[in-house]
């Protein structure tokens, strides 16, 4: 700047007026000059205000993430403010989501078969699913027989699950008695496990 001022000051004094149009180009220079610096200023201010803004946004992200106790607690909240709004979510939800009761239970099973490794999951899956079939067609017979025929022969009906289970056990992983027997119990257990755990998903769900 020092330099281009003593240019400005020699050229001041040489005739056509040079000297004041170069004085007019240094004033647009610096007005230039101004513009950038104050333009770097408002980038900097929008940047940090962006960059704020993100770490807000950030924060409140994580703050209302939905995780399952959330959910739950939600679901739980509603269920006790309407709890008949919720019985009929769930009665119209269950049929559709009945599929969920396959992958939940089949864990179940693998696991009274981790030290017979020739079963695998697709074995268990697929007696997962005939299982699972036919307790939902037993359900529904016993149901419409206690409705239209008596609430005794319904109860009966029930009382064959575990019987066919056991049978099947048998025959689609050729045991011994004793063995399906003992997995009988065992699986009696899980199955309201898995209930307890298919009912959490929809009531999660319907909420």
């Amino acid at each position: 700047m020092v330099v281009v001022a003593a240019g400005a000051a020699q050229v001041e004094g040489r005739p056509g007026g040079l000297g004041e149009r170069f004085e007019g180009v240094l004033d647009q220079l610096e007005r230039q000059r101004d513009m950038i610096a104050s333009v770097r200023n408002v980038d900097g201010s929008d940047t940090a205000a962006e960059s704020g803004d993100l770490e807000d946004t950030g924060l409140e992200i994580n703050g209302s993430e939905v995780t399952a106790r959330g959910g739950l607690e939600s679901a739980w909240k509603k269920a006790q403010e309407n709890p008949q709004l919720l019985a009929y979510k769930l009665q119209s939800n269950a049929y559709k989501f009945a599929w969920l009761l396959i992958p939940i239970s089949v864990p179940f099973v693998a696991l009274t078969f981790l030290w017979r490794r020739k079963f695998g999951l697709y074995d268990h899956t697929i007696f997962t699913t005939y299982s699972i079939t036919f307790m939902i067609a037993l359900a529904f017979v016993a149901s419409l027989a206690s409705q239209f025929v008596s609430g005794t022969l319904g109860f009966l009906l029930l009382l064959y699950a575990p019987f066919h289970l056991y049978r099947q056990l048998r025959g689609t992983y050729a045991l011994s008695r004793f063995s399906a027997f003992w997995r009988l119990l065992a699986l009696s257990l899980f199955a309201w496990w898995a209930i307890a755990i298919f009912a959490v998903i929809l009531t999660v769900m319907s909420g």
